[in-house]
């Protein structure tokens, strides 16, 4: 049947319109392609570099990990061999955090940040060296970390002039040294402390402190903290 006049361009509208409802004949049609906004699933962003971040127990809101790799830290302290200059290095910061350290990966006692305050980068094999921590009247603790992934921490090192100032001596140090000086008790934590570095085995953390120097007279090795795998 052949159609003309006004009836034949209403029914030819009519059936464009039907086709352009249904998409287009087949293999004709408009493609319209989905944008995710993000990875997908099982992918990754290749702009976010890959990190251990520290963990939240359910319904606490505390950290209960320390950060080891995708660490924020603020202070570098380098240490270029053995014989360095000054002969006490100093760097100075806020301890404590959210890290009960006996409960970690670290076993040290304490509460620590979930990062490191310092970095250690030593050049030349250093045979002893010793990191000390002063916060006047504060109790503080130190967990070091060695490149060889222990941890060696202390509480009180005997400090002459002060005895709850803690120490560490790294036996052969090289190598980056994570920092973390923490508190004996949470009330402690956001205590300004002074941090000191040094091959001296008569200085402590009050050697630190002005006018007292290296501590009279020399006294027995310090302790050089609890050593985990």
């Amino acid at each position: 049947m052949t159609l003309s006049g006004p009836s034949s361009t209403l029914v030819v509208a009519l059936a464009l319109l039907s086709v352009s409802a249904c998409g287009g004949s087949q293999g004709g049609g408009a493609t319209t392609t989905a944008r995710s906004e993000g990875p997908p699933s099982g992918g990754s962003n290749d702009n976010i570099p890959p990190t251990t971040v520290a963990t939240t127990s359910p319904g606490t809101g505390a950290a209960t990990e320390v950060d080891t790799a995708g660490r924020g830290v603020d202070g570098q302290i380098l240490v270029s061999g053995p014989g360095f200059a000054p002969p006490m290095l100093r760097a100075s910061g806020v301890a404590g955090g959210p890290i009960e350290g006996h409960s970690g990966p670290m076993a040290c006692t304490g509460s620590y940040p979930d990062r490191p305050q310092h970095v250690l980068k030593v050049g030349r094999r250093v045979p002893m060296l010793r990191v000390v921590a002063d916060g006047i009247d504060r109790d503080l603790t130190l967990a070091l970390r060695t490149p060889d992934g222990q941890w060696h921490c202390n509480d009180d090192s005997g400090d002459p002039n002060f005895g709850l100032n803690p120490g560490v001596d790294i036996p052969n140090a090289q190598g980056e040294i994570d920092v973390y000086v923490g508190v004996f008790s949470d009330s402690a934590t956001g205590s300004q402390y002074t941090l000191g570095v040094t091959e001296d085995a008569n200085r402590y953390g009050s050697s630190l402190r002005s006018g007292l120097g290296s501590a009279p007279p020399p006294m027995p090795g310090m302790p050089p903290g609890v050593v985990l795998p």
